[in-house]
């Protein structure tokens, strides 16, 4: 009897909870600093992506406004060349 009330125990015993429970405040510990260390690494990261996104942008910008300025001039120069236009003498 003393035997089948053992196996039924809902409770561990003290020396093995202590230890579980110091293994737990362990893995708990190590697990804040590894979540630590992985939220300083996706800053750097996301730090250095956006210190080599910005120039890249910038030149992206100045190429379209440089082609839409080109575009808006390109026939104006071209009629101010044209010696026909405007109704002159042609020559």
């Amino acid at each position: 009897m003393l035997l089948s009330f053992q196996a039924g125990w809902k409770f561990k015993p003290p020396a093995r909870s202590v230890i579980s429970g110091h293994r737990q405040i362990f893995q708990s510990n190590v697990t804040c600093v590894l979540s630590q260390r992985a939220v300083e690494n996706h800053r750097t990261q996301i730090t250095a992506m956006t210190l080599l996104l910005e120039p890249v942008m910038i030149i992206f910008l100045a190429v379209v406004v440089g082609s839409i300025v080109i575009a808006m001039f390109l026939p104006l120069i071209v009629i101010i060349n044209d010696p026909g236009f405007g109704g002159g003498d042609g020559n």
